[in-house]
């Protein structure tokens, strides 16, 4: 079975491209809404038709990034290197 290619798409340029093409808010007001500049909004829009469009005439898929958790990962924990002085 072939694996799909991925175009990555980040939570806030789905939210964009959500709020002016479905919600049909104009950029200020969606800007606003999201609480980011004019020029942020922008460019979050712009990137997401840009990869929306090449994902479907490509035929790749699109995975949704949620940009908005952090999580840390400690590496040097190990369980079995832990002394106990």
């Amino acid at each position: 079975m072939k694996e799909i290619e991925i175009v990555e798409l980040a939570i806030e340029e789905l939210e964009a491209l959500r709020l002016v093409d479905v919600e049909r808010l104009h950029q200020e007001e969606a800007a606003n809404q999201m609480g980011i500049s004019r020029r942020a909004f922008w460019k979050d829009l712009q990137n997401a038709r840009t990869k929306v469009a090449f994902a479907l005439s490509t035929g790749k898929g699109i995975e949704i990034l949620d940009t908005t958790t952090t999580t840390t990962t400690n590496t040097n924990i190990n369980p079995e290197n832990t002394e106990d002085d």
